[in-house]
């Protein structure tokens, strides 16, 4: 990142950012953000104007990061994922709070820009109907609209100029610069024939750009018309003019404590003037007031990491827990009670468990253990079961893995998956022996054993139970099917 003062002698303030890094910055909190490509994150560095101090990483976990965008009223930073064709905002200040806004008929996203005194954002969509739409920065579906869908290829970089209520947008296929007001109305070309501009920003009465083909930024004004502003060794993707008086102060509800929100107060065009809302994975009980976590959630396995998707918010989204040490992970359950996850670990040969932020991580079982592969809960008894593939052998074990036993290991040849239902006294888990592949029943004890599918199998692998409907569905890796059958094995159906 580098910095250009008036006399156009350029500095280095940033070293070691990706390449295509988008930027903003927060004029009162004296903070110059960008999107870093290469680690997935958006971070912040503390900048006066001259020079940087300490950066750090904000946001975690994001695919695919393009635009971004600061809202400096209400201290929150916007930014939008061509990946997960997502628009999220997260606190700048405080506790970190995350929401997904839009998730929905989004293709592509790219540039971002705030009118945080109206409530509004504004953003470019490159997909197969590109479209510039704008939106409450509460994420308020209602408000949503797009503002230009013709004429219009490869939208990219976005700005507004908050005193006329302008918006400037250019278009890298086009070739043009267009302007429009906040309604999508009196479009008028501002340029033309430029060659491949990508940003774009507005300061006092001149707009200045950077060009995907051209070491150069550009600026245009009324009366000099286009021309080169300055020449880089590289070729500059986004710009931005570091000055107080794009980013004015102004009255705004969430000031006076918070807006009454317990998370996140966000800024709206409705009358009150914001939205209380949770961050994702929370529901909100009233007005002001989230939950305190998450109450459904869904936990997958996915070998070198642990994801947990949040089902109480309807965009779904996945959190990677921050864990150490995880290399080949199989099976994983919950615990709700305590709220903990355990999982094994093919590589580490463990049982690990950690709570459901990924905090409190520790061993389970280290010793005696080969392949471990299916683990389950018993939620009610408190106790742990696994299959081991290597040792051909089912276990149960207590919580804190003080007393374990063998219940089963006589004719398993390669047991995989394993689910227990404590409410009906029963556990299933599949077999994946090369010439009789099978799922078997049994109690917890592991007595009155049964097999109740052997018939049209390959290799079984995952197993569940719907216990109130008594059913047991199961998933075969090689006839690529997903089956059930009632849980004495009859009438089954694919």
């Amino acid at each position: 990142l580098r910095i250009t003062p008036t006399d156009k002698v350029q500095q280095t303030i940033l070293m070691n950012v990706s390449e295509n890094t988008m930027i903003d910055f927060h004029y009162e909190l004296q903070k110059l953000c960008w999107c870093d490509h290469n680690d997935e994150t958006l971070q912040c560095a503390n900048f006066d104007g001259n020079k940087t101090g300490n950066r750090d990483v904000i946001i975690h976990e994001t695919m695919s990061p393009q635009g971004i965008a600061c809202d400096w009223l209400s201290n929150k930073i916007y930014w939008t994922d061509s990946e997960t064709n997502r628009i999220e905002v997260a606190s700048m200040v405080g506790p970190l709070y995350r929401k997904v806004l839009f998730w929905t008929e989004i293709d592509q996203p790219r540039a971002i820009a705030l009118a945080p005194m109206k409530g509004l954002m504004f953003w470019t969509d490159w997909g197969e109907n590109p479209k510039i739409e704008r939106a409450g920065m509460n994420g308020d579906m209602k408000t949503r609209r797009t503002l230009v869908n013709r004429d219009i290829y490869w939208p990219n970089g976005i700005a507004v100029d908050h005193a006329t209520e302008t918006i400037y947008w250019v278009d890298g296929k086009e070739q043009f610069m267009d302007s429009m007001d906040y309604n999508g109305e009196n479009r008028k070309h501002v340029a033309q024939h430029l060659s491949h501009p990508v940003a774009v920003t507005k300061y006092s009465n001149k707009i200045y750009w950077t060009d995907w083909r051209s070491p150069c930024i550009y600026v245009y004004d009324s009366a000099s018309q286009v021309k080169q502003f300055l020449k880089s060794t590289y070729v500059p993707v986004d710009v931005r003019v570091w000055h107080g008086t794009i980013q004015p102060r102004h009255s705004h509800p969430c000031e006076r404590n918070n807006g009454n929100c317990s998370h996140l107060c966000l800024l709206s065009p409705d009358p009150s003037g914001y939205t209380c809302a949770c961050p994702f994975g929370i529901r909100l009980l009233n007005e002001t007031t989230c939950s305190d976590g998450p109450k459904e959630v869904l936990v997958f396995a996915r070998r070198i990491n642990i994801c947990v998707v949040y089902l109480d918010s309807p965009e779904y989204t996945y959190k990677t827990l921050n864990l150490t040490n995880t290399f080949y992970t199989i099976g994983v359950d919950y615990d709700p009670i305590e709220g903990y996850i355990y999982w094994t670990d093919d590589e580490i040969l463990k049982i690990q468990k950690a709570k459901l932020d990924g905090t409190a991580q520790e061993d389970v079982i280290t010793q005696e253990i080969l392949h471990p592969d299916g683990i389950a809960m018993d939620w009610i008894a408190r106790n742990l079961y696994w299959a081991d593939a290597e040792m051909d052998r089912i276990e149960i074990t207590t919580l804190n893995g003080k007393y374990r036993k063998i219940i089963i290991e006589d004719g398993l040849y390669e047991p995989r998956a394993i689910v227990v239902t404590p409410e009906l006294g029963l556990m299933f888990w599949t077999d994946w022996n090369e010439s009789e592949p099978k799922i078997e029943r049994a109690n917890l004890d592991g007595t009155e054993r049964i097999v109740i599918i052997s018939s049209k199998l390959e290799w079984p692998n995952g197993v569940a139970v719907d216990s109130q409907k008594q059913k047991v569905y199961w998933c075969d890796a090689r006839t690529h099917k997903i089956e059930y059958a009632n849980i004495d094995g009859s009438n089954r159906i694919t």
